[in-house]
Order: C-alpha cells, then sequence, then structure tokens
C-alpha cells in the first residue's frame, strides 16, 4: 500500500477514537497524532512501523465491531483502542524498556486531553495493558499497582495506589477484583491483536520475521541473532497457547504455531551450518 494511503486509512483510525474518546475537536489530539506518526516513522523500524500500527489498530476495531453493541459493552473501547496507539510507540531494538517507556508517553499525553471519558482510572488501564505486552500474559494485580504508579509518574499525579502498595500481598478487595477482570479482559484482545503476525499466511510470516531481524541486524553480528531468536521461537512454542481470545485461538493458534516452526528450524539449520563450518 502506499505510504500516502496509509497515512490516509490510519488518519481516519486516529478521527474515530478521539470522537469515541470525546475529544475529536481537542487542540492536542494534532500534537499527539504528529508525536506518533513520527515515531511510528523512524527509518530503524521495519516491522514495528506504520504498517503494523495500521495492523494491531484494524484488529482490534475489527474484534469490537464483529458482535456489534454487546462487544462494545463487554470491552473498554476507549481504552483498547488509545493502547493499541501508544503499545509501540517507543522502540528502540538494543533497549529493554521500550513498553516502559511507550506506557509513560501515553499517560502523560492522554492525561492532558480534555473530557470525562478519557479518565485517570482508563489512563492507568491503557497504562496496563501497554505493559503486559513486556511478557505477554495477561495482567495481575501488582500489575494493576504498578501501572497506577507509572501513570501517576509520568502526569506528576499522587498515585492512588500508594496506600495499597504496602499492602501488595493482600486478597484484592471486590472493587480491585472486578477491575482487574475488567482489564485482564481487554488486555487478552490487545496481545493477541499484537500477536496477530504470527498466525497469517506463511509469505506475511515471512516478511514479518524479515522484518524483526533488519530491526535487529546493528546489534547481532554473524549468527548471533539466529541464535537469540531461537530461544525466543523456543519460548513461544512451549506456551500451552499463544492466544486468549477464542477469536484468536479460532483464527490464529494453528497457523501461528506451525509459523514459528518453521522459522525455528531455519535458523536452528543455520546456526548448525555456521557452527560446522566454523569447525571444519
Amino acid at each position: 500500500m502506499a505510504g500516502d494511503e496509509l497515512l490516509e486509512r490510519l488518519r481516519e483510525k486516529f478521527a474515530r477514537v478521539t470522537k469515541a474518546t470525546g475529544v475529536a475537536s481537542a487542540p492536542n489530539n494534532i500534537e499527539i497524532w504528529d508525536r506518533l506518526i513520527s515515531l511510528y516513522s523512524e527509518p530503524h523500524r521495519h516491522y514495528h512501523a506504520l504498517s503494523h500500527l495500521d495492523a494491531i489498530t484494524s484488529w482490534v476495531e475489527k474484534a469490537l465491531a464483529r458482535d456489534g453493541p454487546a462487544c462494545l459493552e463487554a470491552f473498554d473501547e476507549p481504552v483498547l483502542l488509545w493502547s493499541a496507539w501508544f503499545h509501540d510507540a517507543i522502540y528502540e531494538p538494543q533497549r529493554h524498556d521500550n513498553e516502559l517507556r511507550s506506557a509513560e508517553l501515553a499517560a502523560e499525553m492522554l492525561s492532558r486531553l480534555p473530557g470525562d471519558i478519557l479518565t485517570p482510572d482508563r489512563v492507568r488501564a491503557v497504562v496496563a495493558l501497554i505493559m503486559a505486552t513486556v511478557r505477554h500474559q495477561l495482567p495481575e494485580l501488582d500489575d494493576m499497582q504498578l501501572a497506577a504508579t507509572i501513570a501517576a509518574r509520568a502526569t506528576g499525579a499522587a498515585s492512588p495506589a500508594a496506600a495499597a502498595a504496602a499492602d501488595a500481598a493482600a486478597v484484592p478487595t471486590p472493587e480491585q477484583a472486578e477491575r482487574l477482570q475488567r482489564l485482564r479482559h481487554d488486555a487478552a484482545l490487545l496481545l493477541d491483536a499484537d500477536l496477530s503476525a504470527l498466525g497469517g499466511s506463511p509469505a506475511a510470516y515471512a516478511a514479518y520475521a524479515a522484518g524483526v531481524r533488519a530491526e535487529y541486524a546493528p546489534y547481532y553480528a554473524g549468527t548471533a541473532y539466529a541464535a537469540a531468536r531461537c530461544g525466543v521461537l523456543r519460548g513461544f512454542l512451549k506456551r500451552p497457547a499463544l492466544y486468549f481470545t477464542r477469536w484468536g485461538l479460532a483464527v490464529h493458534e494453528a497457523a501461528a504455531r506451525a509459523n514459528l516452526a518453521a522459522e525455528l528450524a531455519d535458523l536452528e539449520a543455520e546456526v548448525a551450518a555456521a557452527e560446522a563450518e566454523a569447525g571444519a
């Protein structure tokens, strides 16, 4: 797809998310749009680029619309849409705090939007969903408390979790348990969207894998990338399930496992060949 067409489609999606959040006319929108498009357009991005942003936002929008109003009642639309937009805002392959920095940026920028839809609780939920992509696991109570701390630090506000932090091991209150259940429900959809590329066609998966390798190429010499990537792939394949939603499991699970196994076999052969050549 041509760059202009991609940008126009993203612009239409951005208009929808600002409308859903009740901030369609907010002057901050231009700042958020410009910052995100600039970040996702960085030259070192080959996979985590505008095309990835387009793909994940499309996946989330389709999932929200699939069951009509009933689905919108089940999921928190503003939280999911904004977390999709910000989840890879900061991406430097050599760093290990990209999700944290993306979450901080989301909290800082979203907290300045006007209106009563994007509440502090929703901003904290966006932060929690972005942080869930670190391990690609559903959030737990301590993750919810961590999100509150990150959001407070990024916005300069007092953390509502400060009193609970000293008692983090306690049994959650009914209100906390309900909030955590909603958060995990939303996180399941975002995490499935983020890994949807794994379950694409073999050609689409090959393009994804090549894009990720190109991003790491400046930091891994020789077969170092192949060896490290094998560890990542084995970790995915050891999971009982890669996806959390019924839709993700039905549409992507089998294809994703086949794609991961095929890439792993190719990379193991590459490493073996290099080792054989070095020992010859």
